[in-house]
């Protein structure tokens, strides 16, 4: 495995039991992982986006590096499944030879090789299935459980959508489905991201300031969502709001200068209606509405090479 494309969601509490139900059909399977993530001390994975895991899968253990792939749909992934059933020892060359596992060699080669050493866990009970949806198979995998740093616990429960095989359109599509009908709020914020934060004591990721210089699509579209990720589930500081309008001002006008005319007058709306929402709960309550979730949708689907 190369590249994986997904999406994940959060779930509003009062949603999550029907979310269960759609999801935990005949087919469905259900697997407990358990999972420990590494990273230096200096955090220097957590800075580049990357991931390091040790995961056991049911009777299996599987080593995986994650790094950021070319968009918000993307990441460049590498597993290797392991026998036995104690954890194994972690070792990095298992990466070799992959877009992955060379990033990492650079980063740690450039960090001046130092200790990899666990971090945070994560525990949650995986409910998963598929789906054909517009020539698309889809795994719709409900996560529940909890990621730990020492004395520190952190409920989720999310719902990713992964492309398997057919165009990744129709995984937007489905997305928007799922989305209205249970209210799902887009997160671009990663397991592996969130657990840095509870292990650093941290409340919430810094504001990501648009890309400058005539930056693409995509780059722009990545910092705009991480913004609205913190933001939408809080806590947040005025600098992401700031952020964010920044972004969306940019986003909409190269969705002007390549012919989105549409797109972009949904952002600028989008980007209005900050600035009208001066309550934190009403602020949230912007980000976390459906409509938000199609623009959002709409935004990456624009990101496609097909798109243009």
């Amino acid at each position: 495995m190369g590249t994986e494309i997904e999406l994940k969601f959060r779930i509003p509490g009062h949603r999550l039991a029907a979310v269960r139900r759609a999801v935990h059909t005949a087919t469905a399977v259900v697997e407990p992982l358990a999972a420990v993530y590494l990273d230096t001390p200096g955090q220097h994975l957590a800075a580049a986006r990357m991931a390091l895991r040790l995961r056991r899968e049911g009777a299996q253990w599987v080593q995986t590096l994650k790094a950021e792939g070319a968009s918000a749909l993307q990441r460049l992934e590498h597993n290797v499944p392991l026998p036995g059933l104690h954890r194994p020892a972690l070792d990095t060359h298992r990466h070799d030879g992959t877009e992955a596992g060379e990033a990492l060699h650079r980063l740690m080669a450039q960090a001046g090789q130092p200790l990899l050493q666990a971090r945070y866990a994560t525990e949650v009970q995986r409910t998963r299935r598929l789906l054909r949806s517009g020539g698309a198979v889809i795994e719709l995998a409900l996560d529940e459980g909890f990621i730990e740093a020492g004395p520190r616990r952190l409920p989720m429960s999310e719902l990713e959508l992964e492309l398997l095989s057919g165009p990744a359109q129709a995984l937007l599509a489905v997305a928007g489905r799922w989305a209205q009908r249970f209210g799902l709020v887009l997160d671009v914020r990663s397991k592996s991201e969130r657990g840095h934060r509870l292990a650093a004591n941290e409340a919430m990721g810094p504001p990501i300031l648009p890309p400058g210089g005539g930056a693409g699509w995509s780059d722009l579209l990545r910092a705009v969502l991480a913004n609205a990720s913190q933001i939408a589930e809080g806590p947040s500081e005025p600098g992401h709001r700031l952020a964010l309008q920044q972004g969306l001002q940019a986003l909409a006008s190269a969705g002007q200068a390549h012919g989105r005319p549409a797109l972009a007058e949904a952002l600028a709306a989008l980007q209005a209606a900050l600035a009208l929402a001066n309550e934190p709960t009403a602020l949230r309550s912007l980000l976390q509405a459906p409509a938000t979730q199609q623009v959002w949708l709409a935004a990456l689907a624009a990101g496609l090479p097909s798109a243009g």
